[in-house]
């Protein structure tokens, strides 16, 4: 089940996903089976015979929960490091 916080970009994608042009990737969180939450890497495209009938939709998803995670651990390690820098800064102008 798609995780509520993305179901509104996940269902916008779904609506362009029949149309013919090239689709972006998206990233959206999923609730497993057992409530697990994980981040699902989604890319997919039209498929149409060679006289231009739609066939359907060729997708392929992939667990991207580790590259998420590592973003997030990036991301508080940058903001902890300004907090450092800032705080370096004031002392030596003090002095």
């Amino acid at each position: 089940m798609v995780d509520h916080r993305d179901r509104a970009a996940y269902e916008a994608h779904l609506k362009e996903s029949v149309q013919a042009r090239p689709h972006k990737p998206i990233e959206f969180r999923i609730i497993t089976k057992n409530g697990q939450r994980r981040w699902i890497g989604h890319t997919c495209r039209a498929i149409y015979d060679k006289h231009g009938n739609f066939l359907g939709v060729r997708g392929s998803n992939a667990d991207i929960t580790w590259k998420k995670q590592a973003e997030e651990r990036i991301s508080r390690e940058r903001q902890r490091l300004a907090v450092t820098l800032n705080g370096s800064q004031r002392t030596h102008t003090k002095v």
